[in-house]
């Protein structure tokens, strides 16, 4: 569940507790089945709701590179057509969305 402000970040609820979150904060976003788990840099947030549903919730800033995985546009600091880097941490790009995210790291 949460709670969307129209600025520059979210609230989220976890364990019955708003938890803001803002969006430059995020790394990326990963889907759990029915939960999605917010990495960011020292911390992360698992909270019930589906990836579709939170990726409606979050700014231009975000791209959905895989059916499992939404990342920060901002936070990228290498890719190939496989995969995108964050630092040390890399997320595969799903052959569905390869011809988006390369038109998107176009423009």
């Amino acid at each position: 569940m949460l709670i969307t402000e129209k600025d520059d970040s979210i609230f989220v609820i976890k364990n019955r507790k708003k938890i803001r979150i803002n969006f430059n904060d995020i790394l990326y976003v990963e889907s759990l089945n029915n939960y999605v788990k917010i990495y960011l840099v020292d911390e992360s947030h698992t909270i019930k709701i589906s990836v579709s549903a939170f990726e409606k919730e979050l700014d231009y800033h975000f791209i959905r590179i895989h059916r499992s995985y939404i990342v920060n546009h901002n936070k990228i600091t290498a890719y190939t057509k496989n995969d995108v880097e964050m630092g040390k941490i890399e997320i595969p790009i799903g052959d569905s969305y390869k011809t988006m995210v390369e038109e998107r790291f176009k423009s």
